[in-house]
């Protein structure tokens, strides 16, 4: 599109709108329901939000790999292991950056293109930057993966305390 402008176009707003509105709709759900249910407030409910979108590409990776019939190990992670190196965070969470830059690089490049202002080009840049939330989300906890104690605590002073939840209800 970016190469070519005249032979490829963005998708039509309508297309690109519906994404868009399915995405804000099945965030607000997650945190009405997350909120509701299992009775967080709304900082908590924003980083299960963030937990759960970092693990969007895991995910679709073991299921390709799982149809395609691959014998695969699950890998299990270490608990209480030593914290990452800011280098060794990055490195676990490469594709995911690699992915999350090449769809913002996309985005701001059909943003930025001259010749063919539309609706539908902006709405196309912002899905690109909607698809690229759940590779950022896996940065930023692999990379939270990588603070000392110290800060790590901070955080979770933020977030507050998760409250006991008496499932009998």
């Amino acid at each position: 599109m970016l190469l070519s402008p005249t032979q490829f176009h963005p998708p039509l707003a309508p297309f690109s709108a519906f994404v868009l509105a399915l995405f804000a709709f099945k965030l607000t759900k997650m945190l009405v329901l997350y909120r509701s249910r299992v009775r967080t407030g709304i900082r908590q409910s924003l980083g299960a939000a963030v937990a759960g979108l970092s693990l969007v590409y895991t995910i679709g990776r073991a299921v390709i790999v799982g149809l395609l019939g691959v014998d695969a190990r699950f890998f299990r992670t270490p608990k209480l292991a030593q914290a990452h190196t800011v280098r060794g965070a990055l490195a676990a969470a490469a594709p995911e950056a690699g992915l999350a830059l090449a769809l913002l690089f996309a985005a701001f490049g059909v943003a930025g293109a001259t010749g063919f202002e539309s609706i539908d080009r902006d709405l196309w840049a912002l899905l690109l930057t909607v698809f690229a939330l759940p590779h950022l989300a896996a940065v930023l906890l692999s990379l939270s993966s990588a603070l000392p104690a110290g800060p790590a605590r901070r955080l979770a002073r933020i977030l507050g305390p998760y409250p006991a939840v008496d499932r009998r209800s």
